[in-house]
């Protein structure tokens, strides 16, 4: 028997067993896979089980003139996120609700000392715009979470609209330095 005639079932062997680690890596990793998947679906499948968006912006519209901005926040994290109603269907029952048919702009300016004013009251629906007559860019920081997230230049404006009503409390920023706050009160537009 020649040497090669002995190596030929050893290097079989190594191939098969090669091929079955292959198969057995390959199956552990499908199973992990599919546990993700699952696990992934289920995540998106949650508000099925749950409370959906549109039952939660109905119920926020329901008590949209009860609730301030901080209690809808809280109670409807899924559609309550910023000062105004971004859901096109839930922004229609606002409006007919409300009934804010001539929103009104408010301005406020920063003019690199000073807010004026530093403190307004509008109506649900209407909007304020910042406008920075200062040297530097600056960024409105709302206390709960809201406001312009990108730096306005100087001589531009950011605006918002506020559904909700509440007391909304807002720091004018500049890197790291805190430049002036202020307060915005929306009440009903009834």
């Amino acid at each position: 028997m020649s040497k090669n005639s002995k190596a030929a079932p050893l290097i079989l062997l190594v191939f098969l067993l090669l091929f079955v680690l292959i198969v057995i890596i390959g199956v552990y990793y499908y199973s992990q896979n599919a546990k993700v998947n699952n696990k992934t679906n289920l995540k998106d499948n949650s508000s099925q089980v749950g409370e959906d968006s549109a039952l939660q912006g109905d119920k926020v519209i329901r008590d949209v003139e009860s609730k301030n901005y901080q209690e809808l926040k809280q109670q409807y994290p899924d559609a309550v996120f910023n000062p105004n109603i971004s859901d096109a269907k839930m922004k229609e029952d606002f409006n007919s609700l409300v009934k804010n048919e001539n929103p009104e702009n408010y301005r406020m300016f920063y003019d690199g000392s000073a807010l004026e004013p530093e403190s307004i009251i509008i109506f649900q629906g209407d909007y304020v715009t910042w406008t920075n007559n200062s040297d530097a860019n600056i960024v409105i920081k709302g206390e709960d979470d809201w406001g312009s997230f990108l730096e306005i230049q100087p001589q531009q404006g950011f605006s918002q609209e506020f559904d909700f009503i509440g007391d909304y409390e807002f720091s004018l920023v500049s890197g790291d330095s805190t430049l002036a706050t202020g307060t915005i009160t929306v009440k009903s537009a009834k």
